[in-house]
């Protein structure tokens, strides 16, 4: 202001206030339109993780720990061993870097490894984040719950990145929104050639799928242990399409749910609200299996691991998957230590 301009004494403060009033109505209106919008969601949901929480611990009130119990000391891990020694794979020295645009066909994620450098989510995380029981994986998350865009692991690309799916050149949303983490087991592949002696059906050339119905939100490309209770494979145009059912070690309710069994009332309710979900959104020509108990999903996953070891000794002619090759694997090493690979020798009548 110009020095013969006195400024006005209060007029400001007062201006201040007012917007500082404004803008505290403004989120309140936000908050109000927050929680109304949860409460739509909620109603649309015919059953949570939440809901499972609750049903495990109505059905547990009047009833004994089991042998089979994944907390019981008979079984000789402890759901504290569990999460301490999640530590032993670090999810948190892996981060992810998005190129492209968001919500189109150029939008890819990769994944970088704070002291290896780039790497595949498919193959160069480990299936076993440590020295886990025999029933917790790590998974890969591609659509994060409540969200309806159709995210996956690029098979066929470069390092595997995450992508949205698309149709006709625009990206494929869902109807209704995941009501759970969706993702991938890493490490793991269903051989399209193989015939499953469980479901005689063949795999469909891909990872294990996983749906993690615990009571928190995933990021996109998170990387998470998971305990794994059963299995609901599906059949989609004629190939085996195998869905996980899992919860996140770290999960307020982990501790609660068990495997599945025979016909609690939580599972029916889960394995309904799943199969309906998937059948109205998902498969578009197919069906979806009759449940499968946790050792039966435990040996889905011990052979889906050996076909994988068996793909990256050599792809199958014409499957136009990405494993990363030998030499490849080569070049990655030697850029990550910065070692320049060894002259080639040359004749000497061959000048230089």
């Amino acid at each position: 202001q110009a020095e013969d301009e006195p400024e006005p004494e209060g007029e400001y403060e007062d201006e201040g206030e007012e917007e500082m009033e404004a803008e505290a109505e403004d989120i309140a209106g936000e908050e109000d339109a927050g929680e109304a919008r949860s409460r739509e969601l909620s109603e649309r949901r015919p059953f949570t993780g939440r809901d499972a929480l609750a049903a495990a611990s109505a059905s547990d009130e009047s009833s004994e720990v089991s042998s089979g119990d994944w907390n019981s000391e008979a079984s000789g891990v402890r759901e504290a061993d569990v999460r301490s020694k999640a530590r032993a794979f670090d999810p948190s020295q892996v981060t992810t870097q998005v190129f492209g645009e968001q919500n189109s066909a150029r939008y890819r994620q990769f994944f970088t490894h704070s002291s290896l450098g780039p790497l595949s989510p498919w193959h160069d995380i480990p299936l076993s984040p440590g020295p886990f029981a025999r029933d917790v994986f790590m998974m890969v998350t591609e659509i994060p719950m409540m969200t309806r865009e159709k995210q996956r692991m690029a098979t066929g690309e470069r390092m595997n990145p995450i992508m949205l799916v698309t149709e006709g050149g625009e990206v494929r949303k869902y109807g209704q929104p995941m009501f759970w983490n969706f993702g991938f087991l890493p490490q793991t592949w269903a051989d399209p050639e193989e015939v499953n002696s469980q479901t005689g059906l063949r795999g469909g050339n891909g990872p294990i799928d996983v749906i993690e119905i615990g009571s928190r939100e995933h990021a996109q490309g998170q990387l998470t242990a998971v305990r794994v209770l059963g299995a609901l494979p599906m059949v989609d145009a004629g190939s085996l399409r195998w869905r996980l059912l899992a919860v996140d070690v770290n999960d307020p309710m982990a501790e609660q749910l068990k495997p599945v069994s025979s016909g609690e009332a939580w599972e029916l309710e889960l394995v309904h609200a799943v199969r309906e979900w998937f059948s109205r959104f998902d498969i578009d020509e197919g069906l979806v299996l009759d449940l499968m108990s946790q050792e039966g999903a435990l040996a889905a996953i011990e052979g889906a691991h050996g076909a994988w070891r068996r793909l990256r000794q050599g792809a199958p002619s014409g499957s136009q998957l990405w494993t990363g090759a030998p030499q490849e694997m080569a070049y990655r090493v030697a850029v990550r230590t910065a070692t320049p690979p060894p002259p080639v020798a040359q004749a000497e009548d061959e000048p230089e």
